[in-house]
């Protein structure tokens, strides 16, 4: 067992983790989810715990994606590399590289940026399409 400080018993105790159904709010979207929560074992306070919310948080952005047919992150980032650099597709997309490092990372893409990754997926003429718009930002 871990020790984690209960404000509610005002001392360390002995902390478990339990299965829990949260619902996250998604891009607006209420997404339910079995989350794990840290609790003390003595009155069965939640307890915060940084690594377990995340990891809750990816399940729910994970749910999202499947609801919605959205890319994962691996897609992306195997869309980036079959284009080259992040730099590169980020500048034929419109975008600014951060936005593509956001959404490699687990970002919930806007949907207008999700149909243009689809279409970088999908379309393989996409890209010339791209090129001929953009490509003069090129360096």
């Amino acid at each position: 067992m871990l020790k984690h400080v209960c404000y509610q018993c005002a001392c360390e105790q002995d902390a478990i983790v339990i299965k829990q159904r949260e619902t996250f709010q998604v891009k607006g979207d209420p997404i339910k989810v079995v989350s794990d929560v840290l609790t003390c074992s003595v009155c069965h306070t939640e307890l915060f715990s940084e690594e377990l919310d995340s990891k809750n948080l990816e399940r729910a952005y994970a749910e999202y994606r499947n609801k919605h047919n959205y890319l994962s992150p691996v897609q992306i980032k195997e869309i980036r590399s079959h284009f080259g650099s992040g730099r590169t597709v980020a500048t034929l997309l419109g975008w600014s590289q951060a936005t593509l490092v956001r959404y490699e990372g687990g970002a919930i893409p806007d949907a207008s940026h999700h149909d243009q990754l689809l279409r970088l997926h999908d379309e393989p003429n996409y890209i010339k399409a791209l090129i001929d718009q953009r490509g003069y930002k090129l360096k």
